[in-house]
């Protein structure tokens, strides 16, 4: 597998740093060069629940209108990954070493190195040494999940790129220390800035959100991007994103949720084999629909579909996405593939239907969306040149059980004002065509 940091500094064109417009004193947020990444343990096969946190993130990723890929990093470093190394070589019957090397040529299929993980074992002193042997090396040892993981996607029509977390901490080095040089060498790394600590390193070893900033920052630092948005719902995401904004430098971070998939109300996991993997998603809605369509088809479901209502917005269960069973989560991306071609056509239909109304004037039949024609022209200005803070912020709202998007609801807009017009002038008939172009874009639909 192509090492993913080195197709960073190879394809991607550095912003020029005096371009950027990120001020951490000012609360208005500009991006020249958005990064969005997410999180997967890659000693299992993707499921169901990992389908919609992509989803959105990739609508994250074509609402701030970037041109770097949704990256997915791999976490293939701690206790974890070393356990299911230990078990594969207790299984085998390999010194540690030799487990780590061969994992990472990808020498086990899948299964087994899923096998593997589920069995993880918990011999605290050769995890540590596994840990040792990977953090020197820098290898994953989940190679082949994430070999196939990339190809899955790629087949299911998202652009996502998939980098290992223990090459991109091996690039970075000690980088992290240089956060607070007071505590350097101790083995606790605190972050301390406006009465917040994060924890970044403890017992010498990196923390989850230590290993999270360390890889974040090598991948910000390969593309010179400005802004770095986190699809997650863990608290030490959030962490991360504030360590991001607050330490030197000019970029900033941004937690956003996530996504989950439950079954009855009941949270369904991979790893307990509930939900079913993306591989196998593909697979059956390959059986209806084109496979490339199953990314549009999870971005639209998570665009529409209510999840379940949870008082408290900052709890795993507020941001679920309920079905009875993996049939029917198969069936209703089907469903939402072919609504989301209908509601294409139809906004086409709606512009091209707007050809007749061209006259001299704007004239609207509705007294409540003459406010929309009035300022018409500022509006487009403002949706043309990009709106990220109002992106960002709009991602996180839910109304009525629905995650909200800023442009999926100036597109609604849009088509209700084009139904009330009686009229449209021939500028305000371009604007209007341009913003539905623009928004169907930054929707990536």
């Amino acid at each position: 597998m192509e090492k993913y940091i080195e197709k960073l500094k190879l394809s991607v064109k550095p912003a020029e740093l005096s371009e950027l417009t990120v001020n951490k004193e000012n609360e208005t947020l500009q991006t020249e060069n958005p990064l969005v990444v997410c999180c997967i343990t890659l000693g299992k096969e993707p499921h169901l629940g990992h389908l919609f946190l992509l989803a959105i993130a990739e609508q994250t990723k074509s609402a701030l209108g970037g041109d770097l890929s949704v990256v997915l990093i791999n976490n293939n470093t701690g206790p974890r990954a070393a356990g299911a190394v230990v078990s594969l070589a207790e299984a085998w019957g390999l010194n540690l070493a030799e487990a780590v090397e061969l994992m990472s040529a990808g020498t086990f299929p899948v299964s087994e190195v899923v096998e593997r993980y589920r069995k993880r074992s918990e011999n605290v002193a050769n995890i540590r040494t596994v840990n040792e042997l990977i953090m020197a090396s820098g290898l994953d040892v989940f190679s082949v999940v994430a070999q196939e993981t990339e190809q899955v996607l790629k087949q299911a029509g998202f652009g996502v790129e998939i980098a290992s977390e223990a090459e991109l901490q091996h690039i970075s080095g000690d980088q992290v220390h240089k956060l607070n040089t007071t505590w350097s060498g101790s083995g606790f790394l605190p972050f301390v800035q406006r009465g917040r600590v994060v924890t970044l390193q403890k017992s010498g070893e990196l923390t989850a959100t230590g290993a999270l900033l360390v890889a974040t920052q090598t991948l910000i630092d390969a593309t010179t991007a400005d802004l770095a948005v986190l699809v997650d719902d863990e608290a030490g995401v959030g962490d991360t994103a504030f360590v991001l904004s607050e330490k030197e430098g000019q970029e900033k971070g941004v937690q956003i949720f996530g996504a989950g998939v439950s079954f009855a109300g009941k949270i369904a996991s991979g790893t307990g084999g509930e939900a079913m993997t993306i591989k196998k998603i593909l697979e059956e809605f390959g059986k209806h629909r084109l496979a490339e369509k199953l990314k549009k088809a999870a971005v639209y479901l998570t665009l529409t579909k209510p999840m379940l209502r949870e008082e408290d917005l900052l709890s795993k269960r507020g941001h679920i996405f309920d079905f009875a069973n993996n049939a029917e989560a198969v069936t209703a991306l089907v469903k939402s593939a072919d609504a989301c071609e209908l509601f294409v056509q139809q906004t086409m239909a709606d512009m091209e239907g707007l050809v007749a109304k061209v006259g001299e004037r704007t004239v609207v039949k509705n007294k409540k969306t003459q406010k929309f024609a009035d300022h018409l022209e500022f509006k487009a200005t403002a949706l043309l040149k990009g709106e990220p803070a109002r992106v960002l912020a709009e991602s996180k709202k839910i109304i009525d059980g629905v995650r909200q998007n800023y442009y999926f609801n100036t597109l609604n807009g849009i088509r209700k004002f084009v139904t009330d017009l009686d009229t449209i002038s021939a500028d305000d008939f371009m604007q209007v065509g341009l913003m539905i172009e623009c928004c169907l874009v930054r929707l990536g639909l």
